[in-house]
């Protein structure tokens, strides 16, 4: 990878989405994990903010797995942002 290729990287911080599908943490523990998340790529000069947390109820969606039809149907919806941005979906993860 080029410098030029890190460069949008590089440049934060970058927006956070939070997904949860059920159980969610609150607003004040999910601002701190990105503010430790952030603190931990100081070196990378990587940081984020939070732009936005999504709740939503689907149990199809919260017992998904990696590659599963339920995870893809789920990033489709909910996805925000470009490439740069970070989504975070909390899930229940199964594993088939």
């Amino acid at each position: 990878m080029g410098a030029t290729s890190r460069e949008p990287f590089l440049s934060g911080p970058h927006p956070s989405y939070y997904f949860y599908s059920r159980n969610p943490d609150s607003d004040s523990q999910i601002a701190d994990q990105i503010k430790v998340l952030s603190k931990d790529f100081t070196s990378a000069k990587i940081s984020w903010v939070l732009a936005g947390i999504t709740r939503t109820v689907n149990r199809e969606w919260f017992e998904t797995g990696p590659k599963l039809p339920q995870q893809t149907k789920m990033k489709t919806k909910l996805r925000k942002g470009g490439a740069a941005d970070l989504d975070v979906y909390s899930v229940g993860f199964v594993f088939q």
